[in-house]
């Protein structure tokens, strides 16, 4: 996430707010008492614990910064609440104790005769800790929510215009699936089953594609219906001879559970174009496991030498996609992991539960 111009200053500027506060809020007052040709006068005069107040605010920086740049973006992903809760302890106390550390090495001011340590009370130290704590959630929070409302205007405008353009060049549906019907009847007549069958899983593609994939959500049963046309429709370009091993296995119960519509199908689109190599020995290994809670999907696909190029050259656009609707629909709750290996290329994709709007 690029970080806007103005971010850096403002921090800046937060800080050297803050040190000024908490400067003159726990600025040491004494009263001296002196006698002036036999007049008693008293004085007061103002000590500012510099030191102590820049300590305050180092060991409260490094809890805001590790809360908001590690820890808290990993909650969010994870969402692992107590491995958090005592990563925020361990965090909690290491500031305590550094604050401690360098009070006793830089510094001691005598006050009321006794050294002041600490600028203020352990308990009253780690309410602060807690309250730059929380703001650095709500930073994060913040942030994110601004991000997200861009990416969705901007997929807002990307999505009109596509529409648009799809419009101008939309071929009347009717039209086109009397003329797929027309040659599947003549497939058939013709005794040529395979090419029937083809264009059969077609038409139910496009079906899909025009009406139902415009939905925000689907239901994942119909998603699966159409990934599995998907893969048959491409192995009608594969010979029984060829050396080509695709294998897809649902596990769960996917009955009740919805998905974005058309979020895998780049990834097997990807399989298919850049791991079947039909001189050697090729795979697409694809396993989707459904429950209440989440979607895991899992595609792992040979890789070769001679498709390299083509791989990196053109690959990323469709990846590039699908990541920014996983990023919009999805937001933090899902994990996509990309693994390019040497002779194979692995997808791990989760998605959590969507909630209801």
């Amino acid at each position: 996430m690029k970080r806007p111009f103005w971010e850096i200053p403002l921090h800046i500027g937060f800080w050297l707010v803050s040190y000024w506060i908490f400067l003159v809020s726990f600025a040491v007052n004494r009263s001296l008492v002196e006698i002036v040709d036999g007049v008693k006068e008293v004085r007061i005069e103002f000590y500012y614990l510099y030191w102590p107040v820049l300590f305050f605010l180092i060991t409260k920086a490094i809890v805001f910064y590790i809360n908001s740049l590690l820890l808290f973006p990993k909650l969010l992903q994870k969402r692992r609440y107590l491995h958090y809760l005592l990563e925020l302890l361990l965090l909690l106390l290491a500031a305590h104790l550094m604050e401690r550390g360098l009070n006793s090495l830089n510094f001691e001011l005598d006050l009321a005769e006794r050294p002041r340590r600490a600028l203020i009370i352990t308990p009253l130290n780690i309410l602060f800790s807690l309250i730059y704590l929380g703001l650095s959630s709500a930073y994060v929070l913040g942030k994110n929510y601004l991000h997200n409302e861009k990416q969705k205007q901007a997929l807002l405008q990307e999505k009109l215009s596509a529409e648009l353009q799809f419009l101008k060049a939309q071929v009347n549906p009717h039209f086109l699936f009397n003329t797929l019907n027309n040659l599947f009847a003549l497939a058939e007549k013709s005794g040529e089953q395979s090419l029937a069958e083809g264009i059969s899983e077609l038409s139910n593609l496009m079906r899909y594609m025009l009406h139902e994939a415009n939905a925000d959500r689907v239901p994942l049963s119909r998603e699966i219906a159409y990934l599995q046309s998907v893969i048959e429709l491409q192995q009608l370009r594969l010979d029984e001879n060829d050396d080509v091993l695709i294998s897809l296995n649902i596990e769960g119960d996917y009955s009740r559970q919805e998905i974005a519509p058309l979020i895998l199908i780049p990834f097997v689109e990807n399989a298919f174009k850049h791991g079947i190599y039909l001189q050697e020995s090729s795979f697409i290994k694809i396993k989707l496991k459904a429950d209440a809670h989440q979607i895991v999907f899992h595609l792992i696909n040979s890789k070769f030498e001679q498709q390299l190029n083509d791989l990196q050259e053109s690959s990323g656009i469709g990846l590039e996609n699908v990541r920014r609707r996983l990023a919009l629909i999805y937001s933090d709750s899902h994990d996509l992991q990309i693994i390019n290996g040497n002779d194979t290329f692995e997808v791990k994709l989760t998605l959590f539960a969507l909630k209801e709007p």
